[in-house]
């Protein structure tokens, strides 16, 4: 039982990891292609 509580615990936590990762990774790709990261509209 415990076994398998730690290894839910570790893929979500993986998982969250990864959905993070995507979406800085997402904010790069729309500042590279906007340009303008600081302009907001």
């Amino acid at each position: 039982m415990t076994g398998w509580e730690g290894r839910n615990r570790a893929r979500s936590h993986r998982d969250s990891t990864q959905i993070i990762l995507f979406i800085q990774l997402r904010g790069l790709r729309f500042k590279l292609r906007t340009g303008r990261p600081d302009r907001i509209e």
